[in-house]
């Protein structure tokens, strides 16, 4: 997919990351889909999914006209791993930002496992709702 054109929460040098090229491969049960600019790269096998993010920054901020049940960690059957370099995250409701050199995030069924580092800082979340 040539030129893309995308609305999200992302920025890329502080600048929103609305275009990107895609390569997008199926071979043997294994889907590749890979940005042009090198900043998300995703590998598919039925319900495991391995996401790599690079150089990006993710403003959240809740929407009060989403459903508070669009996403239920208990009914969770996928296995995600999200994994990245020099990750930035914007929690625009506290007015607060996060900068990762590297993270990793693992759902797995109900159960998230969540580790980041910033020079010697540490970041660990463990959630499971049992």
């Amino acid at each position: 997919i040539q030129d893309a054109h995308f609305k999200n929460n992302l920025l890329v040098n502080n600048k929103p990351y609305e275009n990107d090229s895609f390569g997008i491969v199926r071979k043997s049960g294994v889907l590749n889909i890979n940005t042009q600019s090198g900043l998300a790269n995703v590998k598919v096998i039925d319900n495991n999914k391995t996401i790599h993010l690079k150089n990006l920054t993710y403003i959240y901020q809740k929407d009060e006209n989403a459903s508070t049940s669009s996403f239920d960690i208990a009914k969770n059957t996928q296995n995600i791993i999200l994994n990245g370099e020099n990750l930035t995250l914007i929690l625009a409701d506290f007015n607060k930002t996060l900068n990762f050199d590297k993270m990793e995030a693992n759902l797995k069924s109900d159960i998230l496992d969540a580790r980041a580092t910033r020079k010697n800082a540490n970041f660990d979340l463990h959630y499971s709702p049992n």
